[in-house]
Parts: C-alpha cells; structure tokens; sequence
C-alpha cells in the first residue's frame, strides 16, 4: 500500500486549521471532502482514533451484503488503495450514487391487519444541529442528544438494541455512529470493529445485513425508508441467508449534513417486535 503523507495533501491540512465553513464555500468543499476532514481531525485529535485498517473493515463487512447493490468482495489492500478521493477516504469509503424507492405502511393498532408481520414505533426522534461552526469535527452533539431522547422514550438501553442500520455515506461515518449511538464509548470504535460485533453473527450487527449505504448505495429521498424496511425483514427472519440472529429491537439512524459545519438533522427510529 502506498500512500500520500499528510504533509503533500494541502487540501485537508487547510481545512484542518479551523474555517472549514467558508474555505470550504470557497475550494467548493463537497461532502467526501468535509468526511475526509473528520477522519483527519479524528487522527489528530484523537490519540485512540481507529487505523485505516479498522476504518476500511467497515467497508468489507458492508459490501459483503446479500442486499447490496455493489457488492462485490474487496481485499483491504483494494479498499486502502483505491483512488484516492478526499484525503484520506479513497473510492471505496465513499458510498456511491445510486437511485430508489422504499415504503412503509404506518397505522394505528387497531387497524393492524397482520401482528406477527408488524412492529411497533418504540421511539421516533428528529434534532437539528447548533450551527456551531466551532464544534467538534469527531463527535455530533445532536446524534447523542437523539439517542439518548429515543432510548428514553423506548425505555431502553443501547445493550438492548440488537440490529442498527445507519447513515454511512462514508466509512469514517459509521465509525462515529457507533460512538455517537452509544454502542461503544467515545475513542473505542476500532476496538469495538476488531471485537467482531458489528458483524452479521456479533453482538449488534450494524449495516451487514443490507450493506448500508457503502454497498446499497445513495438514494436521498429513500434510504430512511430503506433502513426500516431492511430492519423490518430482519424483525420478520424473512431475511434470508443475511439475516441476524436476534432482531427482537431494531434501531435505525439517518441525518442530513452539514450546514455551517453543523447537522440539519438527525432522525432516530427504534423499533420492537413486542407490540405491548
């Protein structure tokens, strides 16, 4: 594996230095570029911050989907050293385009035509960002606060949850996800990727069983409503060779970045097939 030092990769080390909001207005930062930043800022700042080895698990697990859309089987080293596309994400953290359409059916108990198909709205969560342009790069303040308001609302905690899909439109997303959810603690998703819990057969499969957004690709209008499906058939064992072991409490998680730095929002569903 050959790669760039950091100190020949301008770009980043620009947008390291703190006015991410209008340099990145100004170099036409795009969203790869904005991910590549927390990934640095993660290496800099973070003295425990997961290896690109650990990063690029989270793309192998996910491709590895039955549902993906792209997924084929990669190598680390294909992973590590594929074209570099925001330093130091290369093509295959990033997720690729991709177009669709999800639905779910939504009702009352009283109009449930088929209990042992359905599942229960534990919580239902929507936060926006702060605006803070000063903020953290490594940590969004508004996932935890939603996390933390949905398991209160559901009366759980995240040791209960056992399948999570969530919004990783890059690898180093996912990563922070695990954090920001609560599924380990801060600084400690590398360990918690090499512990193997993430996978189909661990503890909290996170993204496996549809590939997420690295392998299904990114359709922004449905991949909410896709998440919920996937969890859905997961909550159903109608998954098929891809399905977890356990999916009694389903969390799914998607946001919308950034603005001025920040998050626009964060939504967070947990779901129980105990309908209570």
């Amino acid at each position: 594996m050959s790669q760039q030092p950091l100190s020949q990769k301008p770009f980043g080390r620009l947008l390291l230095t703190g006015a991410a909001g209008n340099l990145g207005r100004q170099l036409r930062a795009s969203l790869a570029s904005w991910a590549g930043v927390v990934r640095l800022t993660d290496i800099v700042d973070v003295g425990d911050a997961a290896s690109d080895e650990e990063t690029s698990i989270v793309d192998l697990a996910d491709r590895s989907a039955g549902m993906a859309g792209f997924n084929k089987v990669f190598t680390l080293e294909q992973v590590l050293d594929s074209p570099m596309v925001a330093t130091p994400l290369t093509l295959y953290a990033c997720c690729p385009n991709g177009d669709g359409a999800a639905a779910t059916i939504v009702c009352s108990r009283d109009r449930l035509a088929a209990p042992r198909r359905s599942a229960r709205i534990a919580a239902s969560v929507l936060t926006s960002g702060l605006y803070d342009r000063m903020r953290d790069l490594t940590w969004w303040e508004w996932e935890t606060r939603a996390a933390r308001l949905a398991y209160d609302m559901a009366g759980l905690a995240p040791s209960d949850i056992n399948v999570v899909e969530v919004h990783d439109a890059f690898t180093i997303s996912e990563l922070e996800h695990y954090e920001g959810l609560g599924l380990c603690a801060r600084g400690e998703s590398g360990a918690f990727i090499d512990s193997g819990a993430t996978r189909l057969d661990g503890r909290i499969p996170v993204n496996n069983p549809s590939g997420g957004l690295l392998a299904r690709g990114r359709p922004p209008g449905a991949s909410g409503l896709a998440q919920i499906d996937e969890l859905l058939l997961q909550m159903r064992h109608e998954a098929g060779p891809r399905q977890t072991r356990r999916a009694g409490v389903a969390l799914a998680q998607i946001m919308g970045v950034s603005k001025s730095n920040d998050a626009q929002a964060c939504t967070i569903h947990i779901l129980s097939k105990d309908l209570g």
